[in-house]
């Protein structure tokens, strides 16, 4: 028989073997292995060390085994991913079904059967992460290397996954958000451009009548002319103004809009005018929108509202008509 024994005091390690004698006495030889033993605890202070970093990193790693990608060690953070899928001892594919045909899995077969790493940034894998089986879209930083078994033979592959998802959107919803900026403040210039166009008629109309109405040799009927005219283009140039206000109004969600609801049967308004937070308005219109059929809006220029119809599903309930048209609900703006 053998045993390993350990003396503290010497910091020794010695194995003993024992033998039988054929005196009935034993034989027993010892053997200094505290080299090998103080190479054993050193390597398992290192594997310590790897598994530690290994299973606590903030990112995802996996190591699979095989063609098949069969998973033989995966941290934490890879499996808090799927918090609700087996996947140590089973192949990736089967586990994770939804990744087959995606460019992941081309390139991770790549990295297998050719032996050249791959790593990408910003990479789109497709998957479900919820119980509804909904898929989203996912972004992540990849690393993906193939392991060699100690006679250079393919083992497996390694994966370094970083997600970041929420860095992509944010930066796409800037980019969009700067899109509509951009878009915004060239709508802003050419409505002012056509503005200051609008503002340049009725003014020249003001003052060219106003200088006419100096001349001592005109008719009583002439003035009344020229001062309708001066007055026509100054009410005129009045609305023009309160439309520019009314566009700073709307930036600043400060409009004011007049609710009407009309009942074809009864034919009786109802009037509730109350300041509007337009970015409230506008989103809660998005919604309405989403399950409307069709929409039309009208622009009464003479009295300056808006008029909105909304063209519902059948399945939607009904609330009361236009009196004109078989539309709801009815929503009017007065500027």
């Amino acid at each position: 028989m053998s045993f390993e024994d350990y003396y503290k005091p010497l910091d020794l390690w010695t194995e003993v073997w024992v033998y039988p004698k054929n005196d009935d006495g034993l034989a027993v030889f010892f053997t200094n292995i505290s080299e090998r033993k103080n190479i054993e605890r050193k390597i398992a202070f290192e594997t310590l060390k790897l598994e530690t970093v290994f299973q606590y990193s903030p990112v995802a790693m996996a190591l699979w085994r095989g063609p098949d990608f069969i998973f033989e060690r995966l941290n934490f953070m890879y499996q808090r991913s799927f918090p609700d899928t087996p996947l140590l001892g089973r192949p990736l594919f089967d586990a994770l079904p939804q990744l087959r045909g995606q460019s992941i899995e081309m390139r991770m077969r790549e990295v297998f059967e050719t032996g050249h790493p791959f790593a990408a940034k910003e990479v789109l894998v497709t998957f479900s992460l919820e119980p509804d089986g909904m898929m989203h879209d996912t972004y992540h930083d990849i690393t993906c290397m193939r392991i060699f078994e100690p006679d250079g033979t393919p083992y497996g592959a390694y994966v370094h996954s970083i997600d970041v998802t929420e860095k992509v959107k944010a930066r796409l919803d800037l980019e969009q958000a700067k899109i509509e900026a951009e878009n915004a403040n060239q709508t802003k210039s050419l409505f002012l451009a056509n503005m200051s166009h609008e503002i340049r008629t009725p003014l020249a109309a003001i003052l060219g009548f106003a200088e006419l109405l100096r001349d001592t040799s005109i008719t009583g009927e002439e003035r009344d002319r020229f001062i309708q005219t001066i007055v026509r283009n100054s009410k005129s140039l009045t609305r023009i103004i309160d439309d520019i206000l009314d566009l700073a109004k709307i930036e600043s969600g400060m409009l004011e809009t007049e609710e009407k609801e009309r009942t074809s049967e009864v034919g009786c308004n109802a009037h509730l005018t109350k300041p509007l937070n337009t970015r409230e308005f506008v989103a809660t219109l998005e919604e309405e929108l989403k399950k409307a059929a069709s929409f039309s809006v009208y622009l009464d220029c003479a009295s300056g509202a808006i008029t909105s119809f909304f063209s519902m599903p059948p399945t939607y309930p009904r609330h009361a008509a236009h009196p004109k048209e078989d539309r709801h609900p009815y929503l009017q703006m007065q500027f």
